[in-house]
């Protein structure tokens, strides 16, 4: 029985995927957005700063994304 349970544990150790990892895109895509349409309405045009905004939020999500994969691989190593 302790076997077993020691397994398991093991096992969510070795499945462990950061939760900052599935969140990243979409919170980089919303908060690109919001910062995207408060720049743009600074400058006069709200539509491209959202368009641009949108677009770095993607891309800050992806990196993060792929940091959280390196861990969850990292973790699964030990």
């Amino acid at each position: 029985m302790k076997d077993l349970i020691e397994q398991r544990a093991r096992l969510n150790r070795e499945k462990f995927f950061p939760v900052w990892g599935v969140a990243a895109l979409p919170a980089g895509v919303i908060i690109g957005v919001i910062f995207g349409i408060i720049f743009g309405a600074f400058f006069g045009v709200p539509g491209i700063g959202a368009s641009v905004g949108a677009a770095i939020g993607v891309s800050v999500g992806i990196a993060l994304l792929a940091a959280a994969i390196v861990t969850a691989a990292n973790r699964g190593k030990r």
